[in-house]
């Protein structure tokens, strides 16, 4: 399955930390793998299966996966990419995401 990927730009980095909460709205048969400019900072979270994807959205399972990590894995020199991989294959394998949001200006102890 193709990974998805997030591409953005950022002028400043404030604090050491930086969280990355994902929204999922609905997964079937889903293994999230979260990658940040190249460095793993989910691996191979097993979701919980739900029936939205092969019904059309009528009810899904909603959960949030919230990811902490050193802010120097980002950049203000060049472009950074968030990479969203499904790590697994079936009849319907499938990730819907409700909302991706990346906050900096954390400190370690928060």
């Amino acid at each position: 399955l193709s990974p998805w990927t997030i591409r953005f730009d950022m002028d400043e980095i404030v604090g050491d930390q930086a969280v990355l909460t994902i929204a999922i709205a609905a997964a079937r048969q889903a293994r999230l793998r979260v990658l940040v400019n190249g460095v793993e900072v989910l691996g191979d979270d097993a979701l919980v299966n739900d029936s939205a994807g092969p019904r059309a959205g009528i009810q899904g399972f909603y959960r949030e996966r919230i990811v902490k990590f050193d802010s120097s894995i980002l950049s203000t020199t060049s472009a950074n990419a968030i990479v969203l991989e499904q790590r697994r294959a079936g009849l319907f394998p499938r990730i819907m995401y409700d909302c991706i949001r990346l906050e900096t200006g954390f400190k370690t102890d928060q």
